[in-house]
């Protein structure tokens, strides 16, 4: 799992890259403001590996210009 916060916004996003039953791969994210229960999540499917991989990239991309910062890497 990728975290990232932005501290001034209060708020997290995180993201996860696994495999469905069917051999694709779903990259999951979640995001919300920190310290608040509820947020909301998404999950997309991609037929390779790679795709998954660029698409975490873009993300990876977006989310240092918009300010948050990476907090952990599991």
């Amino acid at each position: 799992m990728i975290r990232w916060e932005n501290a001034l916004a209060r708020r997290y996003y995180e993201v996860r890259v696994t495999r469905d039953l069917f051999d694709g791969w779903v990259l999951v994210r979640a995001w919300g403001r920190i310290g608040f229960p509820q947020g909301a999540i998404r999950s997309d499917v991609f037929a390779s590996e790679e795709a998954c991989s660029q698409a975490l990239e873009r993300l990876a991309r977006r989310r240092r210009t918009r300010g948050y910062l990476k907090q952990r890497d599991e």
